[in-house]
């Protein structure tokens, strides 16, 4: 049968195979995740960007043996999971981390890739953007826009768009009602118990922010949320990355009657809405989502500029890194930046701000330069300073007393 596009998959579901069909044998689960040649792709895709780290480096150096031994205990159900790191970060909010174990990574990483993403690809809604292959936040904006475009189409700049959050979600998911959606989509009990023990167990609340299942686990969670709004509500033009909820609609009353019946459906997820970021917009105000204002002109274009406090904190860190990080890393955050700025209608602000953090890497270059001459000087006096001593044949002054000489 032929091929044909149905959304962003490349086949319809009812061309491929069911996800009940997919893995029938659950022991072909388990074997498929805890295969040694599943396990070393999956520690290739975690030492990315981290070799710079001793356990890393010390996994790397001895990958078979270490995933050998992971392998013996993922079949013979010796495997336990090991405390996480807890530490805090500060950009672009303050969060909660829990970084799991490098073995446990590394497992997670294999259950991922190796089970969950094609579990749940035709489970999710094209509107659901989050944890599925050649989706992220870039796909979520251009969907977003691509909504826009097509409500224009056929309404014009007649509308409003509903900015939905919910309120600490990822420390709000219930464990009893994310067993149950697990219970329904996932299925494997093998996989289930260590997703329960990386995430949120039952009887509990809150998932951790830093396991790579735990993403799955939280675009899953609100899965009836997506089917409520797209079966029941009837809403077309519908976005979700996790939490970060953007819908189209015709008026205020749509969105209180709509409102009102979600939040009968978030009561029984045990979660609540977020009354000060969920907020309505006109369509032609300015509204942002993942990091970029969003508007739609009276010709229908459709502008996305990068968010004013990212150019001024990106300006900050650059001047703020000037004494610690050399001008090369300084250059590299730049460059970073004004890639990710570049995929809006931001063409002005990333040229000022290139030139404006070039401008502190040519004064970093600068200082480096006169501390390597001085230190250049230095090194040539204390060899004048050895050299003398030497034809002189007389005692060296010791470290401390070289060093004074040398200033």
């Amino acid at each position: 049968m032929a091929s044909t596009v149905y959304g962003h998959r490349e086949t319809a579901p009812w061309q491929g195979a069911s996800p009940a069909e997919l893995f029938k044998d659950m022991d072909e689960v388990r074997e498929k995740i805890s295969s040694i040649y599943s396990l070393n792709k999956a520690f290739v895709r975690c030492k990315t960007g981290r070799l710079w780290k001793p356990s890393v480096m010390d996994y790397y150096l001895h990958m078979i043996r270490y995933n050998y031994i992971l392998h013996i205990q993922l079949d013979g159900d010796t495997y336990r999971v090991k405390p996480c790191y807890h530490f805090t970060i500060y950009e672009p909010m303050m969060r909660n981390i829990q970084a799991p174990h490098l073995t446990d990574r590394v497992v997670q990483s294999s259950t991922c890739n190796n089970y969950l993403k094609e579990k749940l690809r035709y489970v999710f809604i094209r509107g659901n953007c989050a944890c599925q292959e050649g989706k992220g936040t870039d796909d979520a904006r251009n969907y977003f826009k691509e909504l826009l475009r097509r409500y224009y189409r056929r309404y014009g700049t007649d509308g409003v768009v509903w900015k939905i959050d919910i309120r600490h979600y990822f420390a709000s998911i219930d464990g009893d009602c994310l067993d149950a959606i697990n219970q329904k989509y996932i299925q494997d009990e093998w996989v289930i118990s260590y997703m329960e023990q990386w995430g949120v167990r039952k009887g509990s609340k809150g998932l951790g922010l830093g396991a790579e299942t735990n993403q799955f686990e939280a675009a899953l969670a609100l899965h009836p949320i997506d089917t409520f709004f797209k079966t029941v509500a009837g809403c077309k033009y519908y976005v979700r990355y996790q939490d970060d909820i953007m819908i189209i609609l015709r008026n205020k009353e749509e969105v209180h009657r709509v409102q009102d019946m979600l939040i009968q459906q978030l009561v029984k997820q045990k979660l609540t809405l977020n009354q000060k970021k969920t907020r309505i917009f006109k369509l032609s105000a300015w509204y942002s989502f993942l990091g970029f204002n969003f508007t739609v002109t009276e010709t229908g274009k459709v502008l996305m500029r990068i968010k004013a406090e990212s150019v001024s904190r990106q300006r900050r860190r650059c001047r703020h890194q000037f004494n610690n990080i050399p001008s090369e890393d300084i250059e590299i955050s730049g460059t970073c930046w004004a890639a990710n700025a570049s995929k809006g209608n931001n063409y002005f602000i990333v040229r000022k701000t290139e030139a404006y953090i070039m401008e502190i890497v040519r004064e970093k270059r600068e200082q480096e330069k006169k501390i390597e001459a001085s230190a250049a000087r230095v090194e040539k006096l204390v060899a004048n300073q050895e050299y003398i001593a030497m034809m002189a044949d007389i005692d060296l002054p010791e470290e401390g007393e070289r060093q004074e000489v040398a200033e």
